[in-house]
């Protein structure tokens, strides 16, 4: 892990007073092996990672690659996605269905109401069930392209965003 600690020098020839960021390793993660032994400037920390960056860089034809491969992906998901959307659908009209023949049916006092309240609530829930479901697969779709958007923009634009971007884009 690594911290940022700021300090502050006066110089006594111009009476200025400046202030210094410098990082360095906190040594709380036991797990990791940290070589550093002092601290560092915010321009050669940014240099550090920029070398390190560097040397991850995709190239083209992994990125385009990775690209292809995403939008095969896509086309999957869009499909399982749609099968599911459109058998819970079904499934839920399925359910309405037969909620209003079964109303129509102790309306023409053809079901006793003790049968009529029994499949009424076994229904009610089947359907809140259905709609609850049908609320994650919208989820589902939203989140996925979430991630695809993500992993396009690192792809595509990662490299040169954290090369010329400032430090809260880095």
């Amino acid at each position: 892990m690594i911290t940022a600690e700021t300090k502050r020098k006066h110089n006594k020839k111009s009476n200025d007073i400046k202030d210094y960021t410098y990082y360095h390793c906190t040594r709380r993660k036991k797990d990791i092996d940290c070589s550093q032994r002092k601290s560092i400037s915010a321009i050669n920390l940014e240099d550090s990672l920029k070398d390190e960056v560097s040397r991850f860089t995709i190239c083209s034809e992994f990125k385009e690659l990775t690209l292809e491969m995403l939008i095969e992906l896509n086309k999957k998901e869009i499909q399982t996605r749609t099968n599911i959307q459109e058998m819970q659908t079904q499934s839920l009209l399925d359910n309405q269905k037969q909620l209003d023949k079964l109303l129509e049916l102790r309306l023409k006092e053809q079901v006793s109401e003790e049968q009529y309240n029994l499949k009424r609530e076994t229904l009610t829930k089947e359907i809140t069930q259905l709609k609850k479901l049908l609320k994650e697969t919208e989820s589902r779709a939203k989140n996925w392209m979430e991630l695809n958007e993500q992993i396009y923009e690192v792809a595509v634009h990662g490299y040169n965003k954290f090369m010329r971007g400032d430090f809260e884009t880095k």
